[in-house]
């Protein structure tokens, strides 16, 4: 009927941008922060915030990536618009976390966060500090 039809209309024309292509979901960090440092006996709680202009945050899928190394993250994010998951003991390297959000018309974009987790090699639970250069 025409009310269905202006409907239709009225939110197709809201999750539209200036070109008139629906507009990507949205996706940010929140954890971890590059800034921190990190050793390999850490728990390291990973957040994702994510949100559409149409679809609720339960509606849109996650994909992750390296998925190999990851304690199995979530594929939709909390009603709050927020995906979280924990590396537990992660392997000494530099991390790169990857998510592509895909909302339920297709539209996708892609977050990521890198970050270093060193070796805990003097037991003591912190990671190794930088060595400032003195200069004479």
């Amino acid at each position: 009927d025409a009310g269905t039809a202006a409907a239709a209309a009225q939110a197709a024309a809201t999750d539209a941008d200036t070109d008139g292509e629906k507009a990507a979901p949205e996706a940010t960090f929140l954890a971890p922060d590059p800034k921190d440092r990190w050793v390999n006996t850490h728990v390291i709680s990973v957040e994702l915030e994510v949100s559409d202009d149409r679809d609720g945050p339960e509606a849109l899928d996650l994909h992750w990536e390296p998925a190999s190394d990851l304690i199995k993250p979530p594929d939709h994010a909390a009603p709050d618009g927020i995906a979280r998951f924990a590396l537990i003991a992660p392997v000494p390297r530099e991390w790169t976390i990857s998510c592509t959000v895909t909302d339920t018309d297709g539209a996708s974009s892609e977050a990521s966060v890198t970050f270093m987790v060193h070796e805990d090699a003097d037991g003591d639970l912190f990671a190794p500090l930088r060595r400032r250069r003195r200069r004479l």
